[in-house]
C-alpha cells in the first residue's frame, strides 16, 4: 500500500512539474511596433477614391508591358492571371530567363501587384467601404513545422510571409502559437500581398496580416516570438523584420529571454 501511495505521489509531482513548466506569461506591455498606415493612404489614413479608371489603366499597362513579355519569351501562354505563379511556370521561367530578365520580371510583378492593391483600396474608398486588400476572420492555425499559417473562416490558409517560429518539436513553439492567437484569433484581419500570393501548389496564400490594432507579422518578431526569415521575392518588410529581431534579441524579449536562437 505504501509503495502504491508513494508511486501515486511521485506521478502527481511529476505532472505538476510538467504543467508548471508549460505555463508562462505573455507580454502585457505595449508593443514596441505600431500598426502601419494602410496601403496608399495619406498620413491621416484617408484614401482617395477618385482615380479608379486611371489605376485600372495602369494595372493593364503594367501587366501587358512588364509581366506578359517574359512569360511569352519563356514559351508560357497564360490563360488567366491566376496561372502566373504556378510551380510549373516558375520552374520554366527560372530555366528560360537570364538572371537579369528574372530580376526585371520580379520588379514588374512588384509594380503590377502594387497597382492591383491600389485598385482594390481605391474602389473600396469610392464605394464608401473601409480600406481592404483582402480580409477574413482567423479561426485556427494549420500545421507547418517552422511557419505560422492562420486558417481563416472561409477555409483559406495564410502563411505569414517573412517570419519564422520554432519547430513543433521545440518547447517554445506553443508560446509563438499562443501569441498569434492572442493577437488575431476571432478577429477580422486584412491581408497585404507581395510579389507572390500563393505557395505549395496554391494551397496557401501568403502575405502580411493586419488587425485594427497591429501588424501581426511585425508584432510577432517585435515581441520575440518569431524571427526574420526572408522569403524572396516577397521581401517588402525584410529589413524591418530584421531590425525588430535584433531589438528583441538585445532586449531579451519573449523566447530570446530563454534561448540564444530558435
Amino acid at each position: 500500500m505504501r509503495r502504491m501511495i508513494f508511486a501515486f505521489l511521485l506521478m502527481f509531482f511529476a505532472l505538476a512539474i510538467v504543467v508548471g513548466c508549460a505555463k508562462y506569461e505573455l507580454p502585457s506591455n505595449p508593443s514596441p511596433y505600431v500598426a502601419i498606415t494602410p496601403l496608399d493612404a495619406d498620413e491621416n489614413g484617408v484614401i482617395d477614391g477618385k482615380d479608379v479608371q486611371k489605376i485600372e489603366a495602369g494595372v493593364s499597362t503594367s501587366y501587358q508591358s512588364r509581366v506578359l513579355p517574359y512569360f511569352a519569351k519563356a514559351g508560357i501562354k497564360l490563360e488567366t492571371e491566376e496561372d502566373i505563379w504556378t510551380e510549373e511556370n516558375t520552374n520554366i521561367l527560372k530555366h528560360k530567363l537570364t538572371v537579369a530578365e528574372w530580376e526585371q520580371l520580379i520588379d514588374g510583378m512588384q509594380e503590377w501587384n502594387k497597382l492591383r492593391n491600389q485598385l482594390v483600396v481605391t474602389k473600396a474608398a469610392a464605394e464608401g467601404k473601409p480600406h481592404v486588400t483582402d480580409s477574413g476572420v482567423v479561426r485556427n492555425l494549420a500545421y507547418q513545422p517552422n511557419r505560422l499559417v492562420p486558417h481563416l473562416d472561409d477555409g483559406r490558409y495564410i502563411l505569414l510571409t517573412g517570419i519564422g517560429v520554432p519547430t513543433y518539436a521545440s518547447k517554445y513553439r506553443r508560446m509563438a502559437d499562443d501569441l498569434l492567437y492572442k493577437l488575431a484569433r476571432n478577429k477580422k484581419v486584412r491581408i497585404e500581398y507581395d510579389v507572390i500570393r500563393t505557395i505549395k501548389g496554391d494551397a496557401y496564400l501568403q502575405g502580411y496580416m493586419h488587425t485594427n490594432d497591429c501588424f501581426v507579422n511585425a508584432e510577432m518578431v517585435a515581441r520575440g516570438y518569431a524571427k526574420a526569415v526572408p522569403s524572396p521575392p516577397n521581401s517588402k518588410y525584410d529589413s524591418e523584420f530584421k531590425r525588430l529581431e535584433e531589438e528583441a534579441k538585445k532586449a531579451k524579449r519573449g523566447i530570446w529571454a530563454l534561448a540564444d536562437d530558435f
